[in-house]
């Protein structure tokens, strides 16, 4: 009887298995909120890059669908990307290469657009880095769509860079024929 009653004492956990385990349950609660937070971030960055995507796609549909060239006051539509912001522009001025008050292919203060659709807002602490210094513009042109990109018509692609406070980054390339990549 007496080696019965010792078994059932002895049966229990003692205070350092708790307490091991415990530790284990914690690491791993800690692993799994830290990558989670990981994920959330870099959900966030990649929302911003296809953003990015809309806006240079919004704006080739604007310039396909709403310009006539020759004989308009606006000579296509385009993206301004700075550091903090990105929104779309028309490109005002005589639309006829050779006259004076041309379209310069470049953005001026009064020519950004006004909508909600027409600009991103970022979430905290996400940035754009364009690869050409501080800014970057890229305008399509009708009518075959060409696109100059920071005022030349012979660059042949840029690439702008969207990086987080953590120091992930994804990249948005668009090149002199139009073409809107998404990379890492």
């Amino acid at each position: 009887m007496s080696n019965l009653i010792r078994e059932k004492k002895e049966t229990g956990f003692t205070l350092i298995e708790v307490a091991v385990t415990a530790a284990i349950l914690v690491f791993l609660m800690s692993v799994a909120w830290s990558s989670n937070l990981f994920r959330a971030g870099d959900f966030s960055l990649m929302m911003t890059q296809e953003k990015l995507r809309l806006l240079l796609t919004r704006a080739k549909s604007l310039t396909l669908g709403g310009v006539s060239g020759e004989g308009t006051d606006i000579c296509g539509y385009g993206v301004m990307v700075e550091e903090g912001r990105a929104f779309i522009f028309s490109d005002n001025g005589t639309c006829e290469r050779g006259v004076s008050g041309e379209s310069n292919r470049r953005y001026d203060p009064g020519e950004e657009l006004s909508s909600s659709l027409d600009s991103i807002q970022l979430s905290e602490g996400i940035v754009f880095l364009p690869s050409s210094g501080s800014t970057t513009q890229v305008v399509f042109v009708p009518p075959y769509l060409l696109t100059v990109i920071n005022g030349e018509e012979g660059l042949a692609e840029t690439e702008i860079e969207v990086m987080s406070p953590s120091g992930l980054s994804r990249k948005v390339m668009i090149n002199n024929q139009g073409l809107i990549n998404l990379g890492r």
